[in-house]
């Protein structure tokens, strides 16, 4: 990965940070996470991977992100210092689910000693 999409992913993971603090409404008690963000090396798209507690609330979650992306990318061209903004794409950290998986798995396997 080049040193420029590295900083990419980094400023588009602060700045779409601040818009989840400052505008995105969840109900009481969700947390959501921005784990990551991958940009292509065109920069022409950037994944951002999330998480979100409660479980059940991650498809309702994602939806909002994803009915949200035009107005983030807005926000992202007036305050970024680059000639373009990437599509975002939002999606679900599969690392995070697969990692609650495992605590899970050895959660009732101690059960079962």
């Amino acid at each position: 990965m080049s040193r420029r999409t590295e900083q990419v992913n980094s400023l588009l993971r602060e700045q779409i940070g601040r818009f989840l603090l400052s505008n995105f409404e969840t109900s009481p008690g969700v947390l959501v996470t921005i784990t990551r963000v991958a940009a292509a090396p065109d920069l022409r798209e950037a994944k951002v991977y999330i998480s979100v507690l409660p479980e059940n609330t991650r498809g309702s979650i994602l939806e909002g992100l994803r009915k949200a992306a035009p107005e983030i990318r807005r926000l992202l061209y007036r305050d970024m210092e680059t000639h373009a903004v990437p599509n975002l794409i939002f999606a679900i950290d599969q690392a995070e689910v697969q990692a609650s998986n495992v605590e899970h798995l050895l959660d009732s396997l101690q059960d079962i000693k």
